[in-house]
């Protein structure tokens, strides 16, 4: 993903292929893009797909994150799976960074518990309305 969140390049490969060697698998898809010089990431990057990194004459730096932070490898995927449907179907991507935790856990609760998406609607149009008028 680049730093806005959109994907470069995706492949789909079976639960057992970990991460770091799918994406060093990946990185023939972004040869030749100019734009890429720093690869930001986790410590699971370690090892293989850094030397890859290497090959292609490209960085990387494993992010250091504070204690505090707890990450979510589902929602990760979630997010990029379906921002890569909103763009195939010519569409914005979607980011959720300017919602209120709160409300967006009130909205998704009413939602499961009693069918009723008003709530989420509301934050997916002022979401969208964001997404296209930061980034397009």
């Amino acid at each position: 993903m680049d730093k806005h969140g959109l994907p470069i390049a995706l492949a789909i490969t079976a639960a057992d292929v970990h991460d770091s060697k799918a994406g060093a698998e990946l990185l023939w898809q972004m040869e030749g893009n100019e734009r890429l010089e720093l690869f930001c990431l986790d410590k699971a990057y370690r090892g293989e797909f850094l030397d890859a990194l290497n090959l292609y004459g490209w960085r990387g730096e494993i992010a250091k994150k504070p204690d505090s932070t707890t990450t979510d490898g589902n929602i990760r995927t979630a997010r990029i799976t379906s921002n890569a449907i909103l763009i195939a179907n010519q569409h914005c991507p979607l980011f959720f960074r300017t919602v209120d935790s709160i409300d967006y856990k009130k909205a998704m609760l009413v939602f499961y518990e009693q069918n009723n998406i008003t709530a989420f609607r509301r934050i997916f149009i002022d979401q969208f309305e964001f997404a296209v008028k930061t980034y397009f």
